[in-house]
C-alpha cells in the first residue's frame, strides 16, 4: 500500500498523517512502526523494507516526511515505487512539493494521493467553523473572523487557538472567567 500526502499545509498534512496510523493501528495489531526524514534516511535500510519481509511482525508501516527533498534520496527512492505500490507493506510519504515526474511515479504505482494546499475564503471560514464544532466550541462570526483576521490562512495556529479555547485554559485565564476572544488571539501573538 502507497500513500503519498502533500501540499504546503503542513498542518493538515501531519493530522492526515496521524489519521493513517490510527487506521492502520486498528486494522494492524503487530504493525512495526519505521520512520525517516530527509536527515534521517539510510538508503541500505529502506530498501530492505522495500524487499525484505518481517519473520517476526505481519507488516510495516514506514513513514517518509521530506525525503524526495534530497535528489539523491529520490533518484534512489523512485525505482523502488512500483514495488512499495504492490506490498502488504504500507508505505507513506509526506512531502510539502514534488515534481511531476514523480508524482506520475506515485500514479503509475497505484498510490492514494492526497493534497492539502493552503486555504482562503470560504472553504477557510468553514474548515474553521468544523474544527470549533470538534472541539464542541461554537463560534460567532465576529470571533471566526477574528481568528481569521489574525492568522489568515495558518491552520496550525487557529488550531492551537481552538484547542486552548476548549480546553478552557487561555494565556492562563480558566473558563470560569470571562475571556474574550480578540484578547486571547492578542496575547497568543504576543
Amino acid at each position: 500500500m502507497l500513500y503519498l500526502v502533500c501540499g504546503k499545509d503542513a498542518y493538515r498534512v501531519k493530522e492526515r498523517l496521524e489519521e493513517i496510523k490510527k487506521e492502520w493501528f486498528e486494522k494492524e495489531t503487530s504493525l512495526s512502526v519505521f520512520e525517516f526524514s530527509e536527515d534521517k534516511f539510510s538508503p541500505e535500510e529502506f530498501e530492505n523494507l522495500v524487499k525484505g519481509r518481517s519473520l517476526i511482525h505481519s507488516n510495516f508501516l514506514v513513514l517518509l516526511s521530506g525525503v524526495l527533498e534530497d535528489k539523491e534520496n529520490e533518484n534512489f527512492i523512485l525505482p523502488l515505487i512500483g514495488l512499495m505500490g504492490s506490498s502488504p507493506d504500507v508505505f507513506v510519504f509526506c512531502e510539502e512539493s514534488l515534481a511531476n515526474e514523480a508524482a506520475e511515479d506515485f500514479k503509475r504505482a497505484g498510490a492514494k494521493i492526497e493534497k492539502f494546499e493552503l486555504m482562503r475564503g470560504e472553504k477557510l471560514r468553514n474548515w474553521v467553523y468544523s474544527e470549533a464544532k470538534k472541539r464542541k466550541l461554537k463560534l460567532s462570526p465576529e470571533q471566526s473572523f477574528a481568528l481569521l483576521n489574525q492568522f489568515g490562512g495558518e491552520t496550525r495556529a487557529i488550531a492551537k487557538t481552538l484547542d486552548q479555547l476548549s480546553l478552557g485554559y487561555i494565556d492562563g485565564l480558566s473558563a470560569k472567567e470571562s475571556v474574550n476572544l480578540f484578547h486571547f488571539v492578542d496575547a497568543v501573538l504576543e
